[in-house]
């Protein structure tokens, strides 16, 4: 995986670090701007020839997990960005993206984060609430519900994925390229599947496969709570699963030709079809990012967009969340100070 890694992004003799010195600044060099037109396919019909037949298996399956795509549609520029990002390593890719992880999960992160707020007594709140339309008169903001409740701010963050943002109406209207960038959105329709196997043998296996209907990459995680099982993570094509049951069979059936193991449990969620996401973290395809990134992070009038699909950094991960959350919260402090009341429900 190293020799494939390597050779993948090897476009300066100098394993990328030339062409992006800077990963938080992904187009600081401006000689850059080439490669980001190309496809991963592109990138690696030039360096076929100089892989074996394991390297290059390996190569696609990783870029596979990693982007939820095919090559054709997976920018190079945005894999160019994990690696200069993980210190332009194949081992620093896996301890930068899999290896480190809050001890305690995400869900309960996200709830720290929750409580926190919630402690300030100024939250109000409301979930599974679909925005239909954000109006800004100029001095206010008005978010309305599809069931028509009104909440009104001086300010109104928004958060809305990527590919979820243009379902929802502005007024006025988003700009001509910010609402391009909407519509032709992520590409990453990826699946991420957890398993629980029998026993503990797995904890630190680690396998791939391509091509591959369903299963890319696969690695032991550890031992499940009860520390005798082991916790498998998987990654792979969606592939458009109608029937969970029957699609966590084959998904699971797919596994057990890479390494044949016993599994008690499959769990996984179709980000795909939740509407408040419409994907699983964000990729661009090649040609994007220098035509529309700008556009994405840029307010509109009182409107304020922070998503991690357009963080600078860490693009897709909780990381590049909480960059994006406290560039919008610098802003509003600086514009308006700490208000002692956030938001008002009407």
């Amino acid at each position: 995986m190293q020799r494939g890694f390597e050779e993948l992004f090897n476009i300066d003799g100098q394993s990328g670090r030339a062409l992006m010195p800077y990963p938080h600044d992904p187009h600081h060099n401006p000689d850059i701007k080439g490669w980001e037109a190309i496809s991963a396919a592109e990138r690696i019909e030039k360096i076929k020839p100089i892989l074996n037949e394991v390297e290059l298996a390996t190569l696609q399956a990783s870029i596979g997990a990693i982007s939820g795509n095919t090559m054709e549609n997976t920018g190079f520029f945005d894999l160019l960005r994990w690696w200069a990002l993980s210190g332009y390593s194949a081992a620093g890719v896996f301890e930068f993206t899999e290896t480190y992880k809050i001890a305690t999960g995400q869900s309960s992160f996200a709830r720290m984060i929750f409580e926190e707020a919630l402690a300030t007594g100024n939250l109000r709140y409301t979930f599974d609430t679909v925005i239909s339309t954000v109006e800004d008169s100029g001095a206010l903001v008005k978010a309305t519900t599809l069931s028509n409740t009104k909440w009104l701010a001086k300010r109104l963050v928004s958060t809305i994925p990527l590919n979820v943002l243009s379902q929802v109406q502005f007024n006025p209207p988003l700009p001509p390229k910010k609402l391009a960038a909407t519509q032709k959105g992520h590409i990453n329709f990826g699946a991420k599947v957890h398993l629980e196997a029998e026993g503990s043998d797995l904890r630190s296996w680690s396998g791939a496969a391509w091509p591959s209907k369903r299963v890319f990459a696969c690695h032991g995680d550890g031992l499940t709570n009860a520390g005798k099982n082991t916790h498998i993570v998987c990654f792979g094509s969606n592939n458009e699963f109608a029937h969970p049951r029957e699609d966590c069979k084959e998904f699971a059936a797919e596994v057990k030709q890479l390494m044949p193991m016993q599994i008690n449990k499959v769990i996984w969620h179709n980000w795909l079809k939740d509407p408040f996401s419409l994907g699983t973290w964000c990729v661009f395809p090649p040609n994007y990012s220098f035509q529309y990134l700008e556009a994405l992070r840029e307010r509109h009038g009182n409107i304020l967009f922070s998503s991690a699909d357009w963080a600078l950094g860490w693009r897709g991960f909780i990381d590049g969340a909480i960059e994006e959350g406290s560039r919008a919260a610098k802003q509003i402090i600086d514009e308006l100070g700490f208000p002692k009341k956030i938001a008002g429900l009407l």
